[in-house]
């Protein structure tokens, strides 16, 4: 017979109930914090993940939460604005995406495009370690001379 892989989702008001119990033939795909689920119509957030055995079958714990992600509003690309964010990201806030939204936030700007891009970065940042390393370097290729720009630019 042939083993079935079993993801049991919890619920998030209360963690201890199973919110959704899912089979399958092939093992999940690795799951892990931070990322999103829709489960019976709804948008959870992983919380939490556990890998166990259980009567010989894999199983899959997932703990979550309700996603209160808001999609980020568009707006247009330029090159320009980024390479002063990356700058404002490693110089101003020291690779921190948690401090440059803290900032932001306490400015009112939590819907900027410096937002989008902090979110964007702490996301990836998660997946991809090197990934600071990466912008370093490009800041580092990339010198101002005039640092006032990142004084007026994050103020």
């Amino acid at each position: 017979m042939e083993s079935k892989y079993l993801l049991l989702v919890h619920s998030p008001d209360h963690p201890a109930e199973i919110f959704a119990r899912l089979e399958s033939r092939r093992p999940w795909s690795r799951l892990a914090p931070g990322e999103l689920l829709r489960v019976r119509g709804q948008r959870l957030r992983v919380c939490g993940v556990e890998a166990d055995v259980v009567d010989g079958r894999p199983l899959l714990r997932a703990y979550t939460a309700y996603d209160n992600v808001v999609a980020m509003p568009r707006s247009a690309l330029s090159p320009i604005a980024d390479l002063y964010r990356y700058h404002a990201f490693v110089e101003r806030f020291g690779c921190d995406p948690d401090a440059w939204l803290a900032h932001l936030q306490e400015r009112g700007r939590g819907d900027s495009g410096d937002a989008r891009l902090a979110r964007w970065l702490r996301t990836r940042m998660r997946r991809d370690p090197n990934l600071v390393d990466a912008i370093r370097s490009l800041v580092e290729a990339t010198p101002m001379d005039d640092d006032d720009h990142l004084e007026k630019r994050t103020s």
